[in-house]
């Protein structure tokens, strides 16, 4: 049986939370299925 989705994205968005809410917009034009990884800095 074939996999529906792959296992890895392979695209990948990398932000943080200085993009506020413009990374609602980036998100919305990201392909389905791709990756999104949101570094936040003020946890340890």
């Amino acid at each position: 049986m074939r996999c529906r989705h792959p296992l890895i994205p392979k695209l990948w968005l990398m932000t943080d939370e200085r993009m506020g809410d413009d990374l609602w917009d980036a998100l919305k034009r990201l392909p389905r299925g791709s990756g999104v990884i949101f570094r936040h800095y003020g946890v340890a």
